[in-house]
Formats: structure tokens, C-alpha cells, sequence
């Protein structure tokens, strides 16, 4: 039987009040995505200090908020497309604006810690935070 709160972990906006399922996301494939070959622990500490340098650059923002969003996000999907054609089972990135931030550090975050079971509520469903 497969647990899936040993991968998943549900999340509530805390603007919107929206909840999202979330899985981790691998830093490595972050530092691929935006164009660091990370072959090797030497590669990737250079690579980490590349990135360092570009902190203030806002395509670089744009990018690691993205890729978190799509990669890290299970549902509700979230649209980056024209607002006017987001399909009804998704978010559109615009609507979650305030959001945004607090949704990627939760990924970031739950990317780098252990899997702890969730603790069952009153009606004995098991819910993540």
C-alpha cells in the first residue's frame, strides 16, 4: 500500500485560504533548470555561488518561482497562461498572487525535511499541515 504522506504534504494559502497538495523537489534539478551542469559536489558549490551573484536579477526570480510552482505543486494545477483560458481545474497564477511566496517557501521547505506521518484528527481522517 502506498502512503502518500511519506511524498505529499497539504498546505493551506495563508491569504486566500486554498489548500494545495505539495511534493518535494529536488534542489539539483533546480541548479539543471536554470543551466548548471552539477555533476559533482565541487561543481555544484560553484554553481551555488554563481547563483549567489544573481540574486537580485528578476528573470532569475521569475524562474525559481516557476519552476517551484510547477514542479512542486500537485493540485490544484496552477496556470501561468492567459487568464482568460485557464481551464476550470486549475488556478491561475494571478489569483494566487499574495499566496505565491508563502507556496513556494512551504516546497522549498518540505523539500529538505523528513516525512513525519500525520497525526489522525477527531473523525480519524489523517490531514498533513
Amino acid at each position: 500500500m502506498i502512503e502518500m504522506w511519506r511524498f505529499q504534504k497539504d498546505i493551506t494559502a495563508p491569504f486566500s485560504g486554498q489548500r494545495f497538495t505539495i511534493r518535494r523537489v529536488r534542489f539539483i534539478d533546480y541548479m539543471a533548470e536554470l543551466g548548471f551542469a552539477v555533476s559533482t559536489a565541487d561543481k555544484l558549490r560553484s554553481a551555488v555561488e554563481e547563483l549567489r551573484t544573481k540574486t537580485s536579477d528578476k528573470d532569475l526570480e521569475e524562474k525559481t518561482t516557476r519552476f517551484y510552482l510547477s514542479h512542486g505543486v500537485v493540485e490544484p494545477k496552477i496556470w501561468f497562461g492567459a487568464e482568460a483560458e485557464c481551464p476550470p481545474d486549475e488556478i491561475c497564477f494571478a489569483d494566487i498572487a499574495a499566496d505565491v511566496g508563502a507556496i513556494v517557501s512551504e516546497i522549498v521547505e518540505y523539500s529538505t525535511a523528513v516525512a513525519i506521518q500525520p497525526e489522525p484528527q477527531d473523525d480519524g481522517v489523517n490531514v498533513s499541515n
